[in-house]
């Protein structure tokens, strides 16, 4: 089980950050859930689960992750 997720719901390009800082993020959250979800749940399949609640939290992750466009500014509270 842990292979099939891997390989086609880990892979999948359209819940992955676009960055590699994202990407590393994305990875090290999904371990820690895996982790969290194996051992302190009674699912025995908590790699699945944690793919698709890091793929939920993707958006957030790519916001704080992507580079500002050169001759823009960050602001705080909106978008410019």
């Amino acid at each position: 089980g842990v292979m099939l997720t891997a390989v086609f719901a880990f892979s999948d390009t359209y819940s992955m950050p676009v960055t590699d800082t994202g990407k590393i993020a994305f990875a090290v959250g999904t371990a820690a859930l895996t982790v969290l979800i194996r051992y302190l749940g009674i699912a025995e399949e908590g790699v699945y689960a944690a793919v698709v609640i890091m793929g939920a939290i993707t958006p957030i992750i790519d916001r704080y992750t992507l580079p500002v466009a050169y001759g823009r500014t960050k602001v705080k509270g909106g978008k410019k």
